[in-house]
């Protein structure tokens, strides 16, 4: 009885576990398949809009199309100070001896505008369509080589390679686990327990 609930326990966290996955592959592939870009907010400039860790989405569009009031992700000029891009709002737009566009920005939870002001010398630019609320952190965690899991590591709640929708890599998992000195029974499985993969 115990064993069995274990197993349907097992079940559960692993459906939940990939109906969590296919969330957040459509968060980060369904953007792309659009032409977007994504950027992770760093910084608490835009507070209120797009919070700290904050995962931003901006589609490029023509740079004569920007206009006071979008929100856009740039790379400031060097003798401006930061030397990261930045995710901040177009502020005003004026035009210089040659007629062509500067801008200045800022960020909505700035008292004042950024000191700087620049021109966009490529065609177009990412402007910034939508945010999602901590999806930044969870990328950033994703992309750190220290937190990540191989993903020949994944297995089933028995300890079975699970990759019924894909045999092909079967032996491929297999191969690299084993490359890694994991040693699988007769009936094809690990033990958790002994490389610490369990709970």
């Amino acid at each position: 009885m115990a064993s069995t609930q274990i197993r349907r326990a097992g079940r559960i966290a692993s459906g939940a576990a990939l109906a969590v996955a296919a969330i957040a592959a459509l968060v980060v592939l369904a953007p792309a398949a659009l032409g977007w870009e994504r950027y992770a907010i760093v910084s608490g400039s835009m507070t209120g809009t797009y919070d700290r860790g904050s995962l931003v989405y901006a589609e490029v569009v023509p740079v004569d199309d920007l206009q006071v009031g979008d929100v856009i992700t740039y790379l400031p000029p060097p003798d401006a100070g930061p030397d990261h891009l930045v995710t901040h709002r177009i502020h005003s737009i004026e035009r210089d001896d040659t007629g062509r566009r500067v801008f200045r920005t800022k960020g909505d939870a700035n008292a004042s505008a950024d000191p700087w002001t620049f021109t966009l010398d490529e065609p177009t630019q990412a402007r910034v369509r939508m945010g999602i609320p901590l999806a930044g952190y969870a990328l950033a965690a994703l992309s750190d080589v220290g937190t990540r899991v191989p993903w020949h590591r994944v297995l089933n709640a028995r300890g079975e390679i699970s990759a019924r929708s894909a045999p092909e890599f079967e032996g491929l998992q297999r191969h690299l686990l084993e490359r890694e000195g994991v040693k699988f029974d007769a009936n094809g499985r690990l033990s958790l327990a002994r490389y610490q993969w369990g709970g």
